[in-house]
């Protein structure tokens, strides 16, 4: 049997509109995108690759070309004014900025916690991730360390059509080597209905909807060509309620993505297995730092309890491995009966 090799897509549920800031934002499919855990463990010398420097935080740089003599020379270069990372300018520049391949990231926001259960209940069972992310969290970078040669990092802002069309062209090409895909990736900006525009409303659409259409695209007819494959896609038990106050645009394309396809019933005579999860309240650290009052959104939950991310991953995995066998084409809810 041939190892099957999960494609994960991971990014922040993005409560806040965190952004992505730089002179230039480099297509995806660059041979510098996915950088290797040495690089990641070393003391940063070209690159300023993690908020910390590197993944132990150490904030050092053996550079010596500054130093007390010479840090009197020093001058501005260029700035530039944050507005704000949606809810007021303190949450811009909360972290350290990214220096990459010379260009710069100043990144806020926290990782996904279901997305590296995820790819923890992946690496376990012995298969290897692509792992595309927008911002390498804690959590992330800890199964890295633990797992160089079954990760390969892929940094994306799926808001930039650019990077979307690199990481399309990348799916081209390991395309024949992708068994299982897991879409996990959505922006979610809290915007009351009655305020949410049209353009409020397509930037959601463009990112919770169009890159997973065509991926799903791409891969659906290899893996139905090759007679193996199979597909989870992440949607938000909050459909089933109309959404939140502030949550119609995250919500409303969340349903879109649970369109499934007519060919996935083609697909299904070949093996390929097409399921959308819809994922009740998950005690994440996003959903801690929402705001969003836990115990009393819990009481609406007939378990009384939220879900915790290695419930959620389990069942992803699940649908994502040769042990299901016979469920497609199905919208199932992993929501405490909600």
């Amino acid at each position: 049997m041939t190892q099957r090799l999960p494609w994960l897509l991971i990014t922040t549920l993005w409560f806040f509109s965190v952004g992505v800031h730089g002179q230039l934002i480099t297509p995806v499919a660059s041979e510098h995108q996915a950088l290797s855990v040495e690089t990641l463990v070393a003391p940063p010398s070209e690159r300023w690759p993690t908020n910390g420097g590197n993944i132990y935080n150490q904030r050092y740089s053996p550079l010596d070309e500054i130093n007390r003599e010479t840090v009197g020379n020093l001058g501005a270069v260029w700035r530039v004014h944050l507005e704000g990372s949606g809810v007021g300018q303190k949450y811009s520049g909360e972290a350290q900025p990214i220096v990459s391949d010379g260009v710069i990231y100043l990144i806020t926001g926290a990782n996904s916690d279901i997305g590296a259960a995820c790819i923890q209940k992946i690496v376990d069972s012995g298969g290897s991730v692509i792992a595309v992310h927008r911002n390498l969290g804690s959590k992330l970078t800890s199964i890295c360390r633990k797992h160089p040669s079954k990760i390969e990092l892929v940094k994306l802002d799926f808001s930039d059509d650019s990077q979307v069309n690199s990481l399309l062209d990348l799916v081209e090409a390991k395309k024949t080597q992708t068994d299982s895909f897991i879409a996990l990736a959505a922006l979610r900006e809290e915007i009351p209905y009655g305020k949410t525009s049209r353009e409020d409303l397509m930037k959601h659409f463009e990112v919770n909807v169009v890159p997973t259409v065509f991926i799903v695209q791409k891969l659906g007819e290899s893996m139905s060509q090759r007679g193996w494959g199979r597909i989870v896609i992440g949607s938000s038990i909050g459909v089933k309620f109309g959404g939140g106050t502030s949550s119609f645009c995250y919500s409303f394309t969340k349903h879109c993505s649970e369109f499934i396809p007519n060919i996935a019933k083609k697909w299904s005579k070949n093996n390929v297995l097409y399921n959308v999860l819809r994922i009740g309240v998950t005690n994440t650290s996003a959903m801690q730092k929402s705001g969003t009052d836990l115990k009393q959104r819990t009481k609406l939950i007939p378990m009384q309890r939220a879900a915790q991310p290695e419930e959620v991953a389990k069942q992803i995995h699940w649908l994502a491995s040769e042990e299901n066998t016979f469920i497609t084409n199905q919208v199932i809810a992993i929501s405490g009966g909600e």
